[in-house]
C-alpha cells in the first residue's frame, strides 16, 4: 500500500476468499501473500463449490489457524465465515438433519394434493372460501373437525404445514426453521462453538470476527430457494407462531389464514401486516440477537448481510424490516449484486443505521455475478457510489482458491492471481482507500428526513 497514510490503510478491502479445492498449506499462504501484494487488508475464509477438505474437520481447522497466524505476521486480517456456501444457518445440513428444526411454512391447498406431499405435517385447518371473479376474498368461515364440507358457492381449502423439502444446496437437507430458537442453538452448537474449541484463544486477536451471509425467516409467496411444488402458496410458520400472535394482538391467527393468502375489498390486510410484524420478531429474537450474543460474549466482530435488500417488496417477503435486524451486527451490512445495480437506498438505509446505533463501519459484498469482462473502469464506477453512500468495508466477491473443475463456474470472475491484472490491483485498492477515507473524515449533515416505508 504505498503512500497511503495509516488512516487511509485502515479501510482495505477484505475480499472473500473462495476455498474450493483440496486446501494446501503452503498454496494457501502464497495467496496470503500476494493478496497483501493487491493492497487488501485482509480476507474472509469462506467454503465455497468445489471443497474437497472435509468442512470444519480436523484439517479445515488447522488451515484456518495458519491463515490466521499468517494473517496476523503480514499485517492482515484474518476473519471466519460461518457457513458451508450459504445461506448461513444450516450448518451445511448438519443442524437441519432433525426434521423438526427445518424451515416450515403455512402451504394453502385448494386440492388433495396434499394427501401426496411428503413434506406435509399436518392439517392445520380447513375453511370454506368464496372469491369474487377477480379472486379476491369475499368472505370465508372456518370447517369443523370431522369433514365439514363447504356450503353452495364455497370452495374448499385446506392449511397445512409443511417443511422445507431438501435439497442439493445443503447437502441432501434443507434451511433451518430461523424463527426456532432450538434451530439457532444447533447451528451455532455445529459452528462456532467447534470454532471455538479449535481456534478459541484466536478470538479477538490473529481472528477478528465472523461473517453471517444471507440467513433469512423463509420466503412469503415466492419460490426462491424451495423445490416444494406448492412454493407459491407458501407462508412462512413455526411453532410458536400462532401462541405469539395471540399474544401480540389478541386475536387467534388460524381463524384468519384466508386473509393472508387473498387480498379483500381493500388494498390494506391488518391480519397480513401483523403477520409479518409477529415473523420479524420471531426472527430477531430466536436469530439475530442470540447469534450476536454470541459473537459479543467471545470477542469476535459480526459483520455480513441478509437476503434480498434490494426492493421494500423482496425485503420483506425474506426478512421484514432490514433495519431492525442491523442492531443485531457490529458492522452491518448489504450485497450489492451485478455491474449494474443502482439500488441507491440500500447502502442509504444501513448507513442510517450504522449512524444511529454508532456503528463504526458498513461492509458491501460487491462484484458478485459480474463477470471476466469487468475492467478497472468498471469496477471503480461499482466502487465509487456505495462508498460515497456510507458503504466503508468493502467485501470483493470473490478470489478462488482454485478454478479446477466446477469451481470455475461460481459467480466468476476470481480477483486474484487468475487474473492477469492483479500485479496492477494495488493501483485500485489506494484509490479506493483514500475515498473511503476522505468520506469517513468529512461531518455527515444529514438536512433531510426519509421515513422507511416497509412497515406502513
Amino acid at each position: 500500500m504505498k503512500n497511503l497514510t495509516e488512516k487511509e490503510k485502515q479501510y482495505r478491502a477484505m475480499p472473500f476468499w473462495a476455498w474450493n479445492g483440496t486446501l494446501q498449506e503452503d498454496e494457501l499462504l502464497r495467496q496470503i501473500d500476494i493478496m497483501k501484494e493487491m493492497g487488501f487488508g485482509g480476507f474472509f475464509m469462506h467454503s465455497r463449490t468445489g471443497l474437497r477438505t472435509e468442512y470444519l474437520g480436523e484439517e479445515w481447522f488447522r488451515m484456518i489457524r495458519r491463515c490466521a497466524d499468517h494473517a496476523e505476521r503480514s499485517g492482515l486480517e484474518a476473519w471466519i465465515y460461518d457457513e458451508d456456501r450459504w445461506p448461513s444457518g444450516a450448518a451445511g445440513g448438519l443442524a437441519s438433519r432433525k426434521e423438526k428444526l427445518r424451515m416450515r411454512f403455512i402451504s394453502l391447498y385448494t386440492n388433495d394434493s396434499y394427501l401426496q406431499t411428503d413434506e406435509v405435517e399436518r392439517v392445520l385447518c380447513r375453511f370454506a372460501v368464496r372469491l369474487d371473479g377477480a379472486g379476491r376474498l369475499e368472505d370465508y368461515y372456518l370447517l369443523k373437525r370431522g369433514g365439514e364440507q363447504p356450503r353452495a358457492g364455497y370452495a374448499l381449502h385446506t392449511f397445512c404445514e409443511e417443511r422445507m423439502k431438501c435439497s442439493p444446496q445443503y447437502n441432501g437437507f434443507s434451511y433451518i426453521d430461523t424463527m426456532n430458537p432450538e434451530s439457532t442453538k444447533e447451528f451455532i452448537r455445529l459452528t462456532h462453538e467447534k470454532y471455538r474449541e479449535y481456534c478459541g484463544e484466536m478470538f479477538g486477536k490473529q481472528i477478528i470476527g465472523v461473517f453471517t451471509d444471507e440467513p433469512h425467516r423463509g420466503p412469503l409467496f415466492n419460490s426462491f430457494g424451495l423445490d416444494n411444488e406448492n412454493s407459491s402458496n407458501m407462508a412462512p410458520f413455526t411453532a410458536k407462531l400462532f401462541s405469539y400472535y395471540k399474544e401480540r394482538w389478541n386475536e387467534d391467527l388460524r381463524r384468519r389464514l384466508p386473509e393472508l393468502f387473498y387480498k379483500g375489498r381493500s388494498e390494506w390486510s391488518e391480519t397480513s401486516y401483523r403477520y409479518v410484524i409477529c415473523l420479524n420478531d420471531l426472527f430477531l429474537n430466536n436469530f439475530a440477537k442470540p447469534y450476536y450474543d454470541w459473537c459479543r460474549k467471545n470477542k469476535l466482530l459480526l459483520t455480513g448481510h441478509l437476503l434480498h435488500e434490494d426492493s421494500l417488496r423482496m425485503q420483506t417477503s425474506m426478512n421484514g424490516s432490514l433495519m431492525r435486524y442491523y442492531e443485531y451486527m457490529d458492522y452491518p451490512g448489504i450485497d450489492i449484486l451485478g455491474e449494474s445495480n443502482a439500488c441507491y437506498w440500500v447502502p442509504k438505509q444501513c448507513a442510517s443505521v450504522a449512524r444511529q446505533l454508532g456503528k463504526k463501519m458498513v461492509l458491501t459484498e460487491l462484484y458478485g455475478c459480474t463477470g471476466w469482462q469487468m475492467t478497472f473502469e468498471k469496477y471503480k464506477i461499482c466502487t465509487e457510489w456505495q462508498i460515497l453512500f456510507g458503504a466503508d468495508f468493502r467485501c470483493p466477491h470473490i478470489s478462488w482458491y482454485t478454478m479446477q473443475g466446477q469451481s470455475k463456474r461460481d459467480y466468476p470472475a476470481s480477483i486474484l492471481h487468475q487474473s492477469a491484472w492483479y500485479p496492477y490491483y494495488s493501483y485500485l485498492e489506494n484509490y479506493f482507500c483514500r475515498l473511503t477515507a476522505f468520506v469517513k473524515e468529512g461531518e455527515c449533515r444529514t438536512e433531510t428526513l426519509v421515513i422507511n416505508a416497509v412497515e406502513s
